[in-house]
């Protein structure tokens, strides 16, 4: 937050603006959101009144309907005119004002829309993190359950919700059931529910996530609740009789941000993902519109990362917000962090990476028989090169001959190294020995970084050894699967070869040493004995 609260300073200083910004937010104030909406509100006030005063924010109910959200708008310009920029809640509303905005060169910035459908590219500021990052958690988590019941809202974000558990989960889902948010009529439903007796039921649901958990549970129905980022809503914890131990994905926000004590202090109760996100969205804005013209403002966003109450969050180039997502629980009464994730975590980051690991292997194999016409030329230039560019996580890729010369190497900026002789590395002498595929263990390169070798043995048409092929891992490698997974979490996640060599970690100078003989770690024999039992126990 530091970053953001010098620049704004400076520039409230020093701008010659003397004029207000006029924003519009339109929020589903008379509809079953309107919790939401109040709190969206609150804390784009108080974004407004930490960083900037000259903002004139008007408030218009959408009443939850994309039909509100126009003829909101077209009162308000009737009333004041063309406001600099558009502030918007809800995945519907926020498809049906593109248009409407960007014919119109209005500015929008769509907040709580986890899916949006773009008419106009290029236009359309999204805060929320698209759906997809939440529904490959979500998925994996629910991968352990075999009969599995969906209960969405019927609109467009528990549509999307749908297709995209279906597609994951497939014969997994025994029941799917939609209801209408603003009817409150669920007792038909639960009784489908409780007719399949499933193993977990999934609300895709907000406001009226608490009275459903209520009848599910008096119903007798003792599984499983999962819900997803909406579901965290303080009506939850007032029934938490009803909701202890319900796990929901959530973004992995900041929990010592100052915004959240300024917040309960200023309005008495604690904001939601909601108020986080409507408040950082304001805070851009402003910067922005320091910065710009409201024509200006998409391509000002691309690319941009703010430090905010959600922690790090970056725009891509579709204008959609990113950042990281984690899951939460009731326990006790209260909104917490899940226990269980840090095994989740282990264990989907252990996947990946095998997952990385096997894909190497496959398509080395595949270049290796491509490469039996000869590991030089313009032939081998293309194969290596499509090689490396298969390969996110490939730093160069070689070919070497029987004597373990390097012939080859793509990307061409490295052709330092070739006529280098590396037959004395360990691998190398085991690839020429055996004449069988080999992963090195980890070692420091030429560059100065701690890698991976992978090399796979090439023959010619009378399956005579002629070299191999290999793959460097980046030296990113890791930190590029990982530090997303963890960002926001009290933990720190390292990783260790069996023979103590540390490959991963946050605090980047620790990797290479060796947790049993480096001399950093002789005060901290814990670490080394829960090495040790790493480094013979496959699971803890």
């Amino acid at each position: 937050m530091r970053k953001i609260i010098i620049v704004s300073v400076f520039l409230i200083i020093f701008s010659v603006n003397l004029f207000a910004n006029k924003v519009l937010a339109i929020l589903p104030f008379e509809s079953v959101f309107k919790e939401i909406a109040e709190e969206q509100k609150d804390a784009i006030l108080l974004a407004v009144e930490d960083y900037d005063n000259r903002l004139e924010v008007v408030f218009k109910d959408s009443k939850g309907s994309e039909e509100g959200a126009i003829l909101a708008l077209d009162d308000y310009i009737r009333e004041y005119g063309k406001p600099e920029a558009v502030i918007s809640c809800a995945s519907w509303i926020a498809t049906a004002l593109n248009p409407v905005t960007a014919e119109q060169g209005l500015f929008h910035l769509a907040i709580g829309s986890a899916s949006i459908d773009r008419k106009y590219p290029n236009h359309t500021i999204r805060m929320t993190v698209d759906e997809k990052t939440e529904e490959e958690l979500l998925s994996y988590y629910l991968l352990q359950y075999n009969k599995i019941a969906v209960f969405y809202m019927n609109n467009e974000l528990g549509e999307n919700w749908l297709n995209a558990l279906n597609k994951k989960l497939g014969s997994k889902i025994k029941l799917s059931l939609s209801y209408n948010p603003e009817k409150r009529d669920f007792n038909n439903s639960v009784k489908q529910i409780k007719a399949i007796d499933p193993d977990v039921v999934v609300l895709i649901s907000s406001s009226n996530a608490a009275e459903i958990s209520k009848l599910i549970k008096q119903a007798g129905i003792n599984v499983q609740l999962v819900g997803t980022r909406p579901i965290e809503r303080p009506e939850m914890l007032e029934m938490a009789e009803f909701t202890e131990g319900l796990i929901y994905t959530f973004p992995s926000f900041d929990t010592g941000n100052q915004m959240l004590e300024k917040f309960e202090s200023k309005y008495q109760y604690m904001p939601t993902f909601f108020g986080m996100e409507a408040y950082d969205a304001t805070v851009s804005l402003i910067l922005g519109l320091e910065e710009n013209s409201p024509n200006d403002l998409f391509n000002w966003y691309k690319g941009k990362t703010f430090i905010g109450a959600l922690g790090s969050v970056t725009v891509d180039r579709n204008g959609d917000a990113n950042y990281p997502y984690m899951f939460k629980e009731i326990k006790n009464g209260k909104f917490v962090m899940a226990d269980f994730q840090y095994a989740l975590i282990l264990e989907q980051t252990k996947q990946e990476i095998m997952a990385v690991f096997n894909k190497m292997d496959s398509d080395l194999k595949i270049a290796a028989k491509e490469l039996s016409t000869g590991i030089t030329g313009e032939k081998a230039d293309i194969i290596i090169k499509k090689l490396h560019n298969f390969n996110k996580f490939s730093f160069d890729v070689v070919t070497l001959d029987t004597t373990g010369t390097i012939r080859n190497v793509f990307p061409k900026d490295y052709s330092d190294i070739l006529g280098e002789n590396v037959s004395e590395r360990e691998y190398v002498k085991r690839i020429i020995e055996t004449q069988k595929p080999v992963i090195s263990k980890a070692f420091e390169t030429l560059e100065g970084f701690v890698s991976f070798d992978f090399q796979y043995p090439i023959f010619d048409s009378n399956d005579k050894y002629i070299g191999s092929v290999s793959i460097l891992t980046k030296p990113d490698f890791f930190a590029d699967m990982i530090e997303d997974k963890i960002a926001s979490f009290p933990v720190e996640l390292c990783i260790m070869q069996t023979d103590g060599i540390i490959v991963y970690d946050i605090n980047k100078e620790e990797i290479g040493l060796n947790l049993f003989t480096s001399d950093i770690y002789n005060d901290f024999l814990s670490l080394r004995q829960l090495g040790r039992k790493m480094s013979i126990y496959p699971q803890g």
